[in-house]
């Protein structure tokens, strides 16, 4: 499960030109365009556990994440949590369709670590698109890496074991495993906490 984990560029870089240096990674931007997109992204900072969004309500922005873990759940009619995604450093968060259309989300979005992030408005959105080519083309880049990942993760819950599952993620990206809490992270794999209490146990024996 290839997830996405960055971290902060080096060299003591700014939220904003963190965020700058993602655009780049992936198209060409002008000054001008850096100057807009500058403009239209405001940094805020939250809490650990502190929640962005929650189900029912309309995501009021979206989120470019420059230090912390954001994820994304679902509650039953039982109130077990199912959580959907991990963001960290380097990436977005937020409920994108909720956001566009103004309707309200099926899931909610909570920090797991005291985050940093660069939040845009749908009028931010909306200006963006009309006025910065480069910035419409990283949005399609991001939105199509996070729908390719939803669709790896997947796949692997139907092809491999748990086991499999778990020896892979700790190969691709052992830091998740000091960055969030193993109950989330068997959520997000779809296994009960316990299955994967044993199997770490049993690796490690």
């Amino acid at each position: 499960m290839a997830i996405p984990i960055h971290y902060p560029s080096p060299g003591g870089a700014t939220p904003h030109e963190q965020l700058l240096n993602c655009c780049r990674d992936k198209v060409a931007v002008s000054a001008e365009e850096e100057v807009m997109i500058r403009a239209t992204f405001k940094e805020r900072h939250f809490a650990r556990n502190e929640h962005i969004l929650r189900v029912g309500e309309i995501c009021p922005f979206s989120v470019y994440i420059v230090r912390g873990v954001m994820r994304d759940y679902t509650t039953d009619a039982d109130g077990v949590e199912q959580t959907t995604r991990l963001a960290f450093d380097d990436y977005f968060s937020g409920d994108m369709h909720s956001l566009s259309n103004g309707v309200a989300s099926v899931y909610s979005i909570q920090c797991l670590e005291e985050t940093v992030g660069l939040t845009i408005d749908k009028a931010g959105y909306d200006w963006l698109f009309a006025q910065v080519p480069a910035f419409t083309n990283v949005f399609h880049y991001v939105r199509n890496r996070s729908f390719n990942v939803a669709l790896q993760l997947m796949a692997e819950r139907s092809s491999k074991s748990a086991e499999q599952r778990y020896l892979g993620l700790l190969r691709e990206n052992p830091q998740i495993f000091q960055r969030v809490p193993l109950k989330i992270i068997a959520s997000w794999m779809g296994i009960q906490p316990e299955t994967l209490s044993r199997i770490r146990k049993n690796i490690t024996l």
